[in-house]
């Protein structure tokens, strides 16, 4: 993609006090709340969101543009009667990093307040702005009106591994499971939602051993056919979250074990 010349060339980078005077950005709207800032070029309309504790820089999609400055303005969470599907849901909390702060996600089937159906929606308490690269829509949790358990949705021991296994190498983090018939799969970085082979998600479980490498049986979760709806951070459904099977060390735990053997 190209970008223009007076803006810095990526969609997301590390930034000191020193790279971020050398960008030429100014404030563009207040944020309610400790949530970061919005920035705005000085000799174009791009906007760009500054992480609270200023050290990642974001590029603000055209098209989310206006949900950002709305959610810029004043918090924004889910009705009581989404609140109240959460546990039937379960959450899957982000373990990598690459975005700005914490989230915790629950996917399901939901439905906006003026009654249009979202057969996958990704509901997610973050950290920072409604940005969601790479999904088909992004909404503000103010919009949606229900959210309950689909039969798509992957179990949630199985969504959080997913988070955590470490990337081996050719872009690839597997995850082995087996189908109801016994087949073996593998599910690539972080998935919510499966629907491919004749089974669902709600049916997948984790393999007790390493599935067979083959591209026909590696599948990633294509995010393009997901609604993201973004909530505010809120610490409190953090008790959502499923606890790790034992003996499954997290990304970070593993590559910090790495280090400490490197001779």
């Amino acid at each position: 993609m190209k970008y223009p010349a007076c803006c810095p060339q990526t969609n997301w980078m590390m930034v000191t006090p020193e790279r971020l005077g050398k960008a030429k950005l100014s404030p563009a709207a207040p944020v309610a709340g400790d949530r970061g800032t919005l920035l705005g070029c000085t000799k174009c309309d791009t906007l760009w969101y500054l992480k609270h504790d200023q050290t990642q820089l974001f590029r603000v999609p055209p098209d989310r543009a206006p949900r950002v400055t709305t959610w810029a303005a004043e918090p924004t969470q889910p009705p009581a009667a989404v609140i109240d599907a959460l546990e039937s849901i379960g959450a899957t909390r982000r373990t990598r990093w690459g975005a700005p702060g914490q989230a915790l996600t629950f996917p399901g089937r939901g439905a906006t307040r003026d009654g249009r159906e979202l057969p996958r929606c990704l509901l997610r308490f973050q950290q920072g702005p409604p940005l969601g690269l790479g999904y088909g829509e992004v909404l503000l949790a103010s919009e949606l009106a229900r959210l309950e358990p689909s039969p798509e949705a992957v179990e949630p021991v199985v969504r959080q591994v997913t988070t955590i296994e470490w990337e081996s190498g050719r872009g690839l983090a597997l995850t082995p499971v087996r189908a109801p018939n016994g087949e073996g799969l593998n599910l690539n970085w972080t998935v919510h939602f499966f629907s491919d082979l004749g089974v669902l998600g709600k049916d997948l479980v984790l393999a007790r051993q390493t599935v067979a490498f083959s591209s026909e049986k590696i599948f990633a979760e294509d995010k393009s056919s997901i609604t993201l709806v973004v909530a505010d951070w809120n610490e409190e459904h953090l008790r959502w979250c499923t606890p790790m099977p034992s003996g499954i060390q997290t990304w970070m735990e593993r590559a910090w074990t790495t280090y400490e053997r490197t001779p």
